[in-house]
Protein backbone atom coordinates (compact mmCIF):
# COMPACT_ATOMS: atom_id res chain seq x y z
CA UNK A 1 0.00 0.00 0.00
CA UNK A 2 2.91 2.72 -0.42
CA UNK A 3 3.84 4.68 -3.45
CA UNK A 4 5.93 3.00 -5.87
CA UNK A 5 9.77 3.52 -5.26
CA UNK A 6 12.78 1.39 -7.60
CA UNK A 7 14.45 -1.25 -4.95
CA UNK A 8 18.36 -0.96 -6.50
CA UNK A 9 18.39 -5.25 -5.77
CA UNK A 10 16.76 -7.27 -8.41
CA UNK A 11 13.37 -7.55 -7.96
CA UNK A 12 12.05 -12.02 -8.03
CA UNK A 13 8.58 -11.82 -9.02
CA UNK A 14 8.43 -15.42 -7.35
CA UNK A 15 7.65 -12.89 -4.33
CA UNK A 16 4.74 -11.83 -6.06
CA UNK A 17 5.50 -7.35 -6.54
CA UNK A 18 2.92 -7.63 -8.90
CA UNK A 19 -0.91 -8.53 -8.24
CA UNK A 20 -0.44 -10.45 -11.76
CA UNK A 21 0.74 -13.97 -12.27
CA UNK A 22 2.51 -14.44 -15.48
CA UNK A 23 1.77 -17.57 -16.66
CA UNK A 24 4.58 -19.47 -19.44
CA UNK A 25 4.01 -22.85 -21.01
CA UNK A 26 8.06 -23.64 -20.51
CA UNK A 27 8.41 -21.95 -17.47
CA UNK A 28 12.56 -21.63 -15.74
CA UNK A 29 13.06 -21.29 -12.19
CA UNK A 30 15.91 -19.87 -10.34
CA UNK A 31 17.81 -21.61 -7.73
CA UNK A 32 21.23 -20.57 -6.01
CA UNK A 33 24.03 -22.85 -5.58
CA UNK A 34 26.66 -21.61 -3.46
CA UNK A 35 26.85 -18.12 -4.42
CA UNK A 36 25.97 -18.76 -8.37
CA UNK A 37 22.35 -18.33 -9.86
CA UNK A 38 21.33 -20.73 -12.33
CA UNK A 39 17.89 -22.00 -13.85
CA UNK A 40 15.68 -24.98 -13.46
CA UNK A 41 12.42 -26.15 -15.46
CA UNK A 42 9.42 -27.53 -14.15
CA UNK A 43 10.57 -31.25 -13.42
CA UNK A 44 13.59 -30.11 -11.38
CA UNK A 45 16.05 -30.60 -14.35
CA UNK A 46 19.59 -27.81 -14.52
CA UNK A 47 18.52 -26.05 -17.50
CA UNK A 48 21.43 -22.95 -17.19
CA UNK A 49 24.06 -24.15 -14.94
CA UNK A 50 24.32 -21.73 -11.71
CA UNK A 51 27.22 -19.02 -13.01
CA UNK A 52 25.66 -15.58 -12.23
CA UNK A 53 26.07 -13.52 -9.14
CA UNK A 54 22.67 -12.50 -8.61
CA UNK A 55 19.41 -13.29 -11.19
CA UNK A 56 16.00 -12.88 -11.90
CA UNK A 57 13.02 -14.57 -13.15
CA UNK A 58 12.73 -14.59 -17.09
CA UNK A 59 9.37 -12.30 -18.25
CA UNK A 60 8.87 -11.70 -22.12
CA UNK A 61 12.05 -13.89 -22.57
CA UNK A 62 14.74 -11.93 -21.14
CA UNK A 63 15.93 -12.61 -17.98
CA UNK A 64 18.48 -10.28 -15.68
CA UNK A 65 21.69 -11.11 -14.44
CA UNK A 66 24.36 -10.08 -12.98
CA UNK A 67 28.12 -10.37 -14.20
CA UNK A 68 30.84 -8.92 -12.46
CA UNK A 69 28.75 -6.39 -11.02
CA UNK A 70 26.81 -4.66 -14.12
CA UNK A 71 23.03 -6.51 -15.11
CA UNK A 72 22.49 -7.36 -18.47
CA UNK A 73 20.01 -9.99 -20.00
CA UNK A 74 19.99 -13.59 -20.90
CA UNK A 75 18.02 -15.68 -23.29
CA UNK A 76 16.38 -18.70 -22.62
CA UNK A 77 19.12 -21.20 -24.23
CA UNK A 78 21.70 -19.49 -21.13
CA UNK A 79 23.29 -16.66 -24.24
CA UNK A 80 23.83 -12.89 -23.16
CA UNK A 81 21.22 -11.19 -25.01
CA UNK A 82 21.79 -7.79 -23.68
CA UNK A 83 25.29 -7.75 -22.84
CA UNK A 84 25.50 -6.36 -18.66
CA UNK A 85 25.90 -2.48 -18.29
CA UNK A 86 23.33 -1.38 -16.22
CA UNK A 87 23.90 -0.68 -12.37
CA UNK A 88 20.19 -1.68 -11.94
CA UNK A 89 17.42 -3.31 -13.83
CA UNK A 90 14.26 -4.55 -13.97
CA UNK A 91 12.35 -7.16 -16.03
CA UNK A 92 10.39 -6.37 -19.08
CA UNK A 93 7.34 -5.04 -19.13
CA UNK A 94 5.53 -4.38 -22.72
CA UNK A 95 8.84 -5.25 -24.06
CA UNK A 96 10.52 -2.19 -22.12
CA UNK A 97 12.80 -2.32 -19.00
CA UNK A 98 13.75 -0.20 -16.55
CA UNK A 99 17.32 0.33 -16.13
CA UNK A 100 20.29 2.47 -13.71
CA UNK A 101 23.28 3.78 -14.60
CA UNK A 102 25.47 5.92 -12.03
CA UNK A 103 21.84 6.59 -9.65
CA UNK A 104 19.78 7.43 -13.22
CA UNK A 105 16.80 5.39 -14.01
CA UNK A 106 15.70 5.25 -18.01
CA UNK A 107 14.29 2.47 -20.32
CA UNK A 108 15.85 0.14 -22.93
CA UNK A 109 14.39 -2.13 -25.46
CA UNK A 110 15.19 -5.65 -26.00
CA UNK A 111 18.33 -5.04 -27.61
CA UNK A 112 18.92 -3.22 -24.69
CA UNK A 113 19.41 0.58 -26.19
CA UNK A 114 18.34 3.29 -23.64
CA UNK A 115 14.83 4.38 -25.43
CA UNK A 116 14.30 6.87 -22.80
CA UNK A 117 17.41 8.29 -21.46
CA UNK A 118 18.05 7.65 -17.72
CA UNK A 119 17.42 11.10 -16.30
CA UNK A 120 15.26 10.28 -13.47
CA UNK A 121 15.76 9.90 -9.88
CA UNK A 122 13.26 6.97 -9.37
CA UNK A 123 11.19 5.65 -12.09
CA UNK A 124 8.27 2.60 -12.22
CA UNK A 125 7.79 0.43 -14.88
CA UNK A 126 5.45 1.03 -17.55
CA UNK A 127 1.85 -0.35 -16.84
CA UNK A 128 -1.07 0.82 -19.50
CA UNK A 129 1.32 2.68 -21.65
CA UNK A 130 2.25 5.70 -17.94
CA UNK A 131 5.07 5.30 -15.71
CA UNK A 132 5.55 6.63 -12.50
CA UNK A 133 9.03 9.16 -12.64
CA UNK A 134 10.28 11.35 -10.30
CA UNK A 135 12.04 14.59 -10.89
CA UNK A 136 14.31 16.77 -7.99
CA UNK A 137 11.44 15.40 -5.30
CA UNK A 138 8.27 15.17 -6.68
CA UNK A 139 6.48 12.12 -8.77
CA UNK A 140 4.81 12.95 -12.99
CA UNK A 141 3.92 10.28 -15.32
CA UNK A 142 5.28 9.66 -18.85
CA UNK A 143 4.35 7.82 -21.63
CA UNK A 144 6.38 5.38 -24.01
CA UNK A 145 7.99 8.12 -25.75
CA UNK A 146 9.21 9.64 -22.79
CA UNK A 147 6.99 12.84 -23.05
CA UNK A 148 5.60 14.27 -19.43
CA UNK A 149 1.67 13.29 -19.84
CA UNK A 150 1.02 14.85 -16.38
CA UNK A 151 3.02 17.05 -14.62
CA UNK A 152 5.50 16.27 -11.88
CA UNK A 153 3.63 17.33 -8.70
CA UNK A 154 2.80 14.92 -6.31
CA UNK A 155 4.83 13.51 -3.29
CA UNK A 156 4.03 9.73 -3.94
CA UNK A 157 2.38 7.92 -6.99
CA UNK A 158 2.08 4.87 -8.48
CA UNK A 159 0.89 2.95 -11.40
CA UNK A 160 -2.30 3.32 -13.34
CA UNK A 161 -5.08 0.49 -12.95
CA UNK A 162 -8.55 0.24 -14.49
CA UNK A 163 -7.78 4.08 -15.47
CA UNK A 164 -7.02 5.65 -11.94
CA UNK A 165 -3.87 5.93 -10.28
CA UNK A 166 -2.94 6.66 -6.51
CA UNK A 167 -1.17 10.05 -5.98
CA UNK A 168 -0.10 11.35 -2.36
CA UNK A 169 -0.40 15.20 -1.66
CA UNK A 170 1.69 15.96 1.49
CA UNK A 171 0.71 12.85 4.23
CA UNK A 172 -2.15 12.06 2.24
CA UNK A 173 -3.84 9.77 -0.69
CA UNK A 174 -6.02 10.08 -3.38
CA UNK A 175 -6.79 9.13 -6.95
CA UNK A 176 -6.12 10.73 -10.09
CA UNK A 177 -7.52 9.95 -14.16
CA UNK A 178 -5.12 9.07 -16.68
CA UNK A 179 -5.32 13.35 -17.86
CA UNK A 180 -4.11 13.74 -13.94
CA UNK A 181 -7.65 15.12 -12.69
CA UNK A 182 -8.38 14.80 -8.97
CA UNK A 183 -11.33 12.39 -9.20
CA UNK A 184 -10.73 11.21 -5.11
CA UNK A 185 -9.59 13.48 -3.45
CA UNK A 186 -6.35 12.81 -0.96
CA UNK A 187 -7.76 11.65 2.38
CA UNK A 188 -6.55 8.80 3.12
CA UNK A 189 -3.26 7.75 5.17
CA UNK A 190 -2.74 4.72 2.30
CA UNK A 191 -4.11 3.71 -0.90
CA UNK A 192 -3.95 0.68 -3.18
CA UNK A 193 -4.59 0.70 -6.49
CA UNK A 194 -8.29 -0.78 -7.87
CA UNK A 195 -9.02 -4.04 -9.20
CA UNK A 196 -12.07 -5.72 -9.71
CA UNK A 197 -13.69 -2.17 -9.13
CA UNK A 198 -12.50 -1.53 -5.46
CA UNK A 199 -9.87 -0.23 -4.02
CA UNK A 200 -8.22 -1.04 0.05
CA UNK A 201 -7.72 2.47 2.24
CA UNK A 202 -6.61 3.15 5.66
CA UNK A 203 -8.52 5.85 7.25
CA UNK A 204 -7.87 6.50 10.89
CA UNK A 205 -6.79 3.29 12.64
CA UNK A 206 -8.81 0.88 10.30
CA UNK A 207 -8.67 -0.37 6.28
CA UNK A 208 -11.99 -0.50 4.53
CA UNK A 209 -12.91 -0.74 0.52
CA UNK A 210 -14.27 2.25 -1.60
CA UNK A 211 -15.23 2.34 -5.04
CA UNK A 212 -14.46 4.65 -7.92
CA UNK A 213 -16.73 7.38 -6.71
CA UNK A 214 -14.81 7.41 -3.17
CA UNK A 215 -17.79 5.88 -1.26
CA UNK A 216 -17.38 3.07 0.97
CA UNK A 217 -18.47 0.06 -0.45
CA UNK A 218 -17.15 -1.87 2.98
CA UNK A 219 -16.89 0.10 5.55
CA UNK A 220 -13.04 0.52 7.38
CA UNK A 221 -13.56 -2.45 9.94
CA UNK A 222 -9.84 -4.21 9.64
CA UNK A 223 -6.63 -3.80 11.16
CA UNK A 224 -5.32 -4.59 7.39
CA UNK A 225 -6.74 -4.99 3.88
CA UNK A 226 -5.00 -6.01 0.52
CA UNK A 227 -7.02 -5.85 -3.20
CA UNK A 228 -9.26 -8.24 -4.78
CA UNK A 229 -8.32 -10.67 -7.00
CA UNK A 230 -10.58 -13.19 -8.18
CA UNK A 231 -13.41 -12.01 -6.15
CA UNK A 232 -11.53 -12.35 -2.79
CA UNK A 233 -9.34 -10.15 -0.78
CA UNK A 234 -6.84 -10.68 2.52
CA UNK A 235 -7.87 -9.00 5.44
CA UNK A 236 -6.88 -8.99 8.99
CA UNK A 237 -8.62 -8.72 12.25
CA UNK A 238 -7.54 -9.17 16.02
CA UNK A 239 -4.25 -10.48 14.71
CA UNK A 240 -5.38 -12.98 12.04
CA UNK A 241 -5.57 -13.36 8.32
CA UNK A 242 -8.63 -14.49 6.29
CA UNK A 243 -10.40 -14.18 3.39
CA UNK A 244 -13.49 -11.67 2.71
CA UNK A 245 -15.78 -11.37 -0.32
CA UNK A 246 -16.73 -7.94 -2.31
CA UNK A 247 -19.14 -7.65 0.57
CA UNK A 248 -16.69 -7.70 3.28
CA UNK A 249 -17.83 -11.58 4.49
CA UNK A 250 -15.00 -13.85 5.77
CA UNK A 251 -15.09 -16.24 3.64
CA UNK A 252 -12.30 -17.97 4.98
CA UNK A 253 -12.02 -17.10 8.96
CA UNK A 254 -8.96 -15.15 10.03
CA UNK A 255 -6.90 -17.74 11.44
CA UNK A 256 -3.66 -17.13 9.60
CA UNK A 257 -0.53 -15.42 11.23
CA UNK A 258 0.12 -14.32 7.33
CA UNK A 259 -1.67 -15.51 4.25
CA UNK A 260 -1.39 -14.64 0.11
CA UNK A 261 -3.26 -14.97 -2.30
CA UNK A 262 -4.57 -18.04 -4.51
CA UNK A 263 -2.52 -19.06 -7.13
CA UNK A 264 -2.48 -22.52 -8.99
CA UNK A 265 -5.46 -22.93 -6.22
CA UNK A 266 -2.87 -22.68 -3.14
CA UNK A 267 -2.11 -19.82 -1.08
CA UNK A 268 0.82 -19.51 1.50
CA UNK A 269 -0.17 -19.60 5.28
CA UNK A 270 1.56 -19.07 8.47
CA UNK A 271 0.74 -20.70 11.85
CA UNK A 272 3.13 -20.06 14.58
CA UNK A 273 6.21 -20.07 12.88
CA UNK A 274 5.88 -22.07 9.86
CA UNK A 275 4.79 -21.89 6.32
CA UNK A 276 2.37 -24.46 4.68
CA UNK A 277 -0.54 -24.20 1.70
CA UNK A 278 -4.23 -24.24 1.70
CA UNK A 279 -6.92 -25.21 -1.08
CA UNK A 280 -9.42 -22.37 -1.81
CA UNK A 281 -12.41 -23.78 0.56
CA UNK A 282 -9.56 -22.98 3.43
CA UNK A 283 -8.42 -26.70 3.91
CA UNK A 284 -5.28 -27.15 4.49
CA UNK A 285 -3.54 -28.56 1.47
CA UNK A 286 0.59 -28.90 2.68
CA UNK A 287 0.96 -29.08 5.94
CA UNK A 288 2.95 -25.67 8.00
CA UNK A 289 6.34 -26.90 7.70
CA UNK A 290 9.10 -24.77 6.18
CA UNK A 291 11.09 -21.52 7.57
CA UNK A 292 9.15 -19.54 4.48
CA UNK A 293 7.43 -20.24 1.40
CA UNK A 294 6.43 -17.79 -1.41
CA UNK A 295 3.42 -18.30 -4.16
CA UNK A 296 3.06 -20.79 -6.69
CA UNK A 297 4.01 -19.77 -9.86
CA UNK A 298 3.42 -22.28 -13.14
CA UNK A 299 3.02 -25.06 -10.82
CA UNK A 300 5.71 -24.62 -8.32
CA UNK A 301 6.58 -22.69 -5.17
CA UNK A 302 9.80 -22.01 -3.87
CA UNK A 303 10.16 -22.71 0.09
CA UNK A 304 13.11 -21.88 2.74
CA UNK A 305 14.45 -24.24 5.07
CA UNK A 306 17.12 -24.20 7.19
CA UNK A 307 18.21 -21.25 5.15
CA UNK A 308 18.60 -23.76 2.03
CA UNK A 309 15.71 -23.06 -0.44
CA UNK A 310 13.71 -25.38 -2.79
CA UNK A 311 10.66 -25.54 -4.95
CA UNK A 312 7.60 -28.02 -4.29
CA UNK A 313 4.71 -28.78 -6.58
CA UNK A 314 1.52 -28.42 -6.05
CA UNK A 315 1.14 -31.45 -3.72
CA UNK A 316 3.99 -30.85 -1.57
CA UNK A 317 6.84 -33.25 -3.69
CA UNK A 318 10.04 -31.79 -3.51
CA UNK A 319 11.68 -30.95 -7.38
CA UNK A 320 14.20 -29.23 -5.93
CA UNK A 321 15.72 -30.62 -2.83
CA UNK A 322 16.97 -27.18 -0.54
CA UNK A 323 20.25 -25.50 -1.54
CA UNK A 324 21.96 -22.90 -0.01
Amino acid sequence: MKNITLCLLLINILSSVFAEKFIDPNPYFLIKVGKKYGYINKTGKVIIQPQFDDAGQFREGLAAVKVNNKYGYIDQSGKIAVKPQFDATWFFVESVALAGIDDKFGYINRSGKFIINPSYVDASYFRAGRAVVKIDTKYGYIDKNGKMVIAPQFDGASAFSEGVAEVRISDYWGYIDTLGKIIIEPQFISADEFLQGLAAVKIGEKYGYIDKSGHFTIPAQFDDAWRFIQGRAIAKVNGKYGFIDQTGRFIIEPQFDDLSYFYDNRAVIKIDSKYGFIDPTGKVIIQPQFDDAWSFFNGLAKIKVNDKYGYIDTTGKYIWQPTK
